[in-house]
């Protein structure tokens, strides 16, 4: 590793490789100073967001906030996602498209539409799938390293000080062991799974950010079957306002798809315990009988403004109490009769076989465990749910089977929206924020966006026009 890089990237989700592939192209071929660019990231593997189910949907409409913020115009927002889509089909992703038939996603619009929902129909998704995406990542890391940029992973950033001569000192520790590198210009793009560090970095440097809502949720699983219009759009976004003015949807559906933890780092430390919450995946060769979704509640703090961290955290922490230290798992029927599900309820032949080993009665190693999700959630967000799930089973009574489940705690972080310009840059000059994690995007495609603004925005300042 150098001591010193004209770029340095934290960060190794989306923005930050859309950022470098960017930079790789646009770079000039011939320069008296060569530009030098290194990725960083605490974990060992470039992965963010790809590193999932690897769901991308195709339209400036969904988590594309360069967008809907007027940071860029229609054309430009194409001109992103046409280049970071090209990108991961040369590296593997599926060429397939789904949601494509106008006719039939037009339909099931107007389906759901008598029941209050809407159904966002800029339906073009890609999906590279869990087993898919470390194959799809290796390869683009391939390509970068070999237009000479560096990655160097396992390293977490422990402190970051703007120098005097414009430069910043960004100190590194990797296993216990400390480095400090120095760099020109500094993108930081953490992701949710670093929101508390990155907030941390803010408040230290004094870059102003607003608090924004975060959203809590369950996964619902049930049979494949029962959730038909998956099939015809892979991850459909259903939206309902409800009765109290909140704002909840249904998010990361996986058709033939398991079950899972998030990933470890993403992980809550309390007192000792790993709290890891629930997600879900789905692999592009090989399914499950059933289908999973998350159904999330987005909650904001405000008149009185609150930490909506803070708020969330407290949420993760009581529902891992009141489940043994165990994400909770319920069937649905039990939830609508506000009765917990026992260990007794789970491998008597009910009809959706869980996908992740349950606690039971004969002594089974579960990592999850039955309980009530009823007594942990705040009323109003249960309300929520259960409105959303019976206006979805009105058109597929499949959703609202008794032997369906319910996992909690399901919670998305973008606690902060920062204060940036145009081109994603900070109040401190050749500082860049971009991504999930600094509230400026939602997704894949939406943060490959912001660091494709930010590489623009530090062009700009490379080679002024």
């Amino acid at each position: 590793m150098k001591e010193h890089y004209t770029v340095l990237i934290v960060g190794s989700g989306p923005a930050g490789l859309a950022a470098a592939f960017w930079m790789k192209k646009n770079v000039p071929a011939y320069i008296p100073n060569p530009v030098s660019v290194a990725i960083v990231d605490k974990t060992r593997y470039p992965s963010g967001g790809l590193i999932n189910d690897g769901k991308m949907n195709l339209t400036p409409f969904i988590g594309m906030d360069d967008y809907t913020d007027n940071r860029i115009d229609l054309p430009t927002a194409w001109e992103h996602i046409h280049f970071f889509d090209e990108i991961l089909v040369r590296h593997g992703a599926n060429p397939e498209l789904t949601g494509i038939d106008e006719r039939v996603v037009g339909v099931w619009r107007d389906r759901l539409a008598t029941h209050g929902l809407e159904l966002v129909t800029e339906t073009r998704q890609r999906h590279i799938g869990t087993d898919r995406s470390k194959q799809v990542i290796n390869s683009m890391r391939e390509e970068l390293q070999g237009a000479g940029i560096e990655f160097e992973l396992g390293q977490g950033v422990t402190e970051i000080i703007p120098r005097q001569d414009g430069l910043f000192e960004v100190s590194l520790e990797r296993e216990g062991i400390p480095g400090t590198i120095t760099c020109d210009y500094l993108l930081l793009s953490p992701g949710r799974s670093g929101s508390q560090w990155f907030r941390n970095q803010l408040d230290t440097l004094d870059i102003p950010y607003s608090l924004s809502p975060i959203e809590v949720g369950v996964r619902i699983e049930m049979l494949r079957t029962d959730y038909p219009i998956a099939e015809v759009i892979r991850d459909p976004k259903i939206k309902m306002t409800a009765e109290n003015g909140d704002r909840v949807k249904t998010f990361c559906t996986n058709p033939g798809g398991k079950i899972r933890f998030d990933m470890p780092e993403q992980a809550l430390h309390y007192k000792g315990r790993t709290l890891t919450m629930i997600n879900g995946d789905g692999r592009r060769n090989s399914s499950t009988p059933n289908t999973n979704f998350a159904i999330l509640n987005k909650i904001g703090l405000v008149e009185p403004e609150g930490d909506t961290e803070a708020y969330a955290l407290d949420l993760i922490v009581k529902t891992f109490r009141a489940g043994g230290w165990k994400p909770i798992v319920q069937r649905l029927g039990r939830f609508l009769d506000y009765r917990r599900s026992k260990p007794g309820h789970f491998g008597n032949g009910e009809r959706v076989q869980p996908t992740l080993p349950v606690v039971r009665t004969d002594g089974s190693i579960g990592v999850v465990m039955p309980g009530d999700i009823n007594i942990v959630y705040p009323a109003r967000t249960v309300h929520n749910i259960r409105d959303i799930l019976m206006r979805l089973g009105q058109d597929m009574p499949g959703v609202m089977h008794p032997d369906n489940l319910l996992y909690a705690p399901e919670i998305k972080f973008q606690s902060v929206k920062v204060d940036v310009s145009g081109t994603l840059e900070t109040k401190i000059p050749h500082f860049y924020v971009a991504g999930n994690g600094a509230g400026l995007s939602s997704g894949i495609v939406g943060a490959a966006s912001n660091g494709i603004l930010a590489a623009k925005g530090i062009l700009g300042h490379l080679y002024p026009a």
